[in-house]
């Protein structure tokens, strides 16, 4: 139950945050590149699976087609 909760906070705290960050991000983009230097190095210590790649690329590349 405590795991639930926990992903259900994560998530809405993810959602409240995302425009924020997007906005923050095209203000600055040196923090951008910050940003994904962090995320680079986290993605190098825990690597995943070429499907789980290939979907969640497919997948962010229809939220884009989406958005257009």
């Amino acid at each position: 139950m405590k795991k639930y909760l926990q992903r259900k906070w994560d998530w809405f705290i993810y959602l409240q945050a995302y425009k924020s960050i997007n906005r923050i991000i095209e203000n600055n983009t040196g923090f951008g590149y910050l940003f994904k230097l962090y995320i680079d190095r986290w993605v190098g210590e825990h690597p995943i699976s070429e499907s789980l790649k290939h979907a969640t690329e497919t997948f962010f590349n229809a939220l884009n087609n989406h958005d257009s």
